[in-house]
């Protein structure tokens, strides 16, 4: 199963940032420590930015798992609009990844 998937699956905020952790950036340390923290950042993220524009929150659910929810409910998808591409920005994500062709 791809990662997409994994993410498609995941039922808790904890599983989904630890796959995207473990992964995708794949750094040197994983250790408990750093998963809980990253988990809380996530969780902070989510309840930032989820549902502001006044619909219907999703709750993570069997059928609504966490991705879903961050992916769909926020303002950043619900208030996209059309913009002009000015160009390219390059940088490092600052994870020890030597796979181009996870971010391509």
């Amino acid at each position: 199963m791809n990662l997409v998937d994994r993410l498609n699956s995941a039922r808790s905020i904890f599983n989904a940032s630890t796959l995207i952790l473990t992964d995708f950036e794949n750094p040197a340390n994983k250790s408990t420590s750093v998963k809980n923290y990253r988990s809380k950042l996530s969780g902070e993220f989510y309840n930032k930015f989820k549902n502001t524009t006044g619909g219907t929150t999703k709750k993570y659910t069997d059928k609504t798992p966490p991705i879903e929810c961050i992916m769909t409910d926020s303002t950043c998808y619900k208030g996209t609009t059309t913009m002009d591409i000015l160009g390219v920005l390059w940088h490092s994500t600052g994870a020890n990844n030597p796979n181009l062709k996870r971010y391509v």
